[in-house]
């Protein structure tokens, strides 16, 4: 068994290169909360969002956070409704924290939502 302690975008490289040499089953993330926060009234968890869409093939390349390919359509039309937009959040990003946000609404931890979320996106290792 190998437990990490990570976060933020390095930590999701280390965690892509480490999945690549020991089994999933085998691999543990531990993941700073430190950033996170509410916005939109949402409960965003950037650090554990990045190593859960790396560990399911979805983390953008180009940007190093959020998900591949995503639009901000939703962000775009908050902008012009005048509201915060310096949290750059895609529209299949959103989703992921809309399903956090119910979760823990309805009494889930945020382990246990972390699990119910990652599980959806085929993540093996334990977060």
């Amino acid at each position: 068994m190998i437990t990490v302690l990570t976060g933020g975008t390095g930590g999701a490289k280390f965690v892509d290169g480490l999945r690549a040499i020991v089994p999933a089953e085998e691999l543990t993330i531990v993941v700073n909360t430190g950033d996170d926060h509410e916005w939109w009234g949402l409960y965003v968890s950037p650090d554990i969002d990045s190593i859960m869409y790396v560990l399911s093939d979805l983390l953008s390349p180009e940007r190093g956070w959020g998900v591949r390919g995503d639009t901000f359509h939703c962000l775009q039309q908050m902008k012009e409704l005048g509201e915060e937009t310096w949290f750059s959040v895609g529209d299949r990003d959103l989703a992921t924290h809309l399903l956090r946000s119910k979760l823990l609404a309805e009494g889930r931890t945020l382990s246990e939502a972390t699990r119910t979320i990652s599980e959806r996106f085929g993540v093996k290792q334990r977060i």
